[in-house]
């Protein structure tokens, strides 16, 4: 099965990524940086006034967006071992 037929083929909610791509898991955390580079870009290129402020404004929102997914991550590591601990 050629890459074009296997990638058309894929069906989301249905066949996971794993079985898919099976080295996604190994590097799948390091998609997350172009993405909040770019969610960050594109939110604060609506909302900057002038083009010059857009790499500093752009950079402290995707510092946010890391920190609170961190934070996120933490957060739900320490209920989870929390519970795993208590039962």
């Amino acid at each position: 099965m050629t890459f074009l037929s296997h990638a058309l083929a894929y069906t989301p909610f249905i066949d996971s990524l794993q079985a898919t791509w099976p080295d996604a898991s190994a590097y799948w955390m390091w998609l997350l940086a172009p993405l909040v580079i770019a969610i960050s870009l594109v939110y604060r290129g609506t909302k900057v006034r002038h083009l010059a402020d857009l790499p500093k404004a752009a950079s402290w929102l995707a510092l946010q967006i890391v920190l609170v997914m961190a934070g996120a991550a933490a957060a739900l590591y320490g209920i989870h071992y929390f519970f795993i601990r208590a039962v």
